[in-house]
């Protein structure tokens, strides 16, 4: 597929990751995804605006959360990886931000499709 923005967490209306929030990304029927017959797309995914340390767990919606790290991230840098994610629940794959930093742990991510593959 050509590279697809799915979300932009600076966008006003949706605000950055807090610190230990989760974001649910609906990806089914966008960016060139077909809204069935999926089981996992290819993301490039990009944290920044970062104020400490941490990382970002990608994992299918409505699935436990695993204990991994799919991108890590430093404070004033932007960092981007590319990530296989099986697609969960009403089409979404989510994202949740490990930083536990006590002031502003806040992170926006970046989400772009480039590709997926058949269930």
């Amino acid at each position: 597929l050509l590279p697809s923005r799915v979300v932009d967490t600076r966008a006003p209306s949706v605000g950055a990751v807090v610190a230990g929030g989760e974001l649910d990304v609906v990806v089914l029927g966008r960016g060139g995804v077909p809204l069935s017959g999926v089981g996992a797309v290819v993301l490039n995914v990009t944290a920044t605006d970062a104020v400490s340390a941490g990382y970002l767990t990608v994992w299918p919606n409505g699935e436990g959360r695993p204990l991994a790290s799919s991108l890590n991230f430093v404070p004033g840098q932007p960092v981007a990886n590319s990530v296989v994610a099986k697609v969960g629940v009403d089409g979404k794959v989510s994202f949740w931000n490990s930083n536990d930093s006590p002031v502003m742990g806040s992170v926006n991510v970046l989400v772009d499709v480039v590709g997926w593959f058949a269930a």
